[in-house]
């Protein structure tokens, strides 16, 4: 009895010790299990998250960013960090009209299946969101992924249908481009539209080497398309 409780003392002063992972998920985290589940191959990742601080919050955002490894850019108040070659994060302060509040816009970009590889870089990045951010941020997140059989032969639109089970609320056609605008229930970020609420988006827009470039987002596509 006394081994048992001596084991369990020491486990808890261990986990006193020893930082717990940061749970934080992201939209860009129900993308890429998404991608994942459905063996979709991504190319290119983008997760946005916004929020405003007063320009004191900022000044402590700024130190936290230099601590954190973030090095300041040729552009005014913008910061980047290098997690590696092909994926990297800024972070950009822009003044309001009245110069009282600061948007801290952040960015992770590239290629998004390193997350999966190595937590190293998935705590790194959620470890600084839980860092700067509050509860009262708006996140954006997208993938671009690559072309295969079922999207060359024209039936993605059914699929991926049936894959996230949508209800398609918007829809816009062109000669070259399709948008779908919808709700599902597998992703958490929603914004209004109309009287209803999306938080999924898909385009495929025909490029003129006749390969077609498929974008996902939630809850809006914040990138081109």
């Amino acid at each position: 009895m006394k081994i048992m409780i001596h084991s369990l003392l020491v486990l808890m002063m261990i986990q006193l010790i020893m930082p717990m992972p940061t749970k934080v998920e992201t939209p860009l985290d129900e993308l890429i299990q998404f991608a994942d589940q459905h063996d979709y191959p991504i190319e290119f990742g983008e997760l946005t998250i916004k929020e405003t601080f007063t320009t004191s919050e900022t000044e402590q955002i700024k130190l936290a960013l230099i601590r954190a490894g973030f090095q300041k850019t040729n552009e005014v108040n913008q910061y980047e960090r290098k997690l590696n070659d092909d994926l990297h994060e800024i972070i950009t302060i822009i003044d309001s009209i009245e110069q009282v509040n600061q948007a801290v816009n952040y960015q992770l970009l590239g290629n998004v299946n390193h997350m999966n590889r190595t937590d190293d870089y998935a705590e790194t990045v959620k470890s600084l969101i839980s860092t700067i951010y509050t509860t009262e941020k708006q996140q954006y997140a997208c993938l671009k992924i690559s072309s295969h059989d079922m999207m060359l032969s024209g039936y993605f639109f059914a699929e991926i249908q049936k894959n996230l089970n949508y209800q398609e609320i918007d829809r816009i056609e062109e000669p070259d481009l399709t948008v779908i605008s919808g709700y599902t229930t597998q992703f958490n970020q929603q914004i209004p539209y109309g009287n209803e609420q999306m938080n999924v988006q898909i385009s495929v827009r025909q490029r003129s080497n006749q390969e077609k470039q498929i974008m996902i987002g939630t809850p809006i596509l914040m990138t081109e398309y």
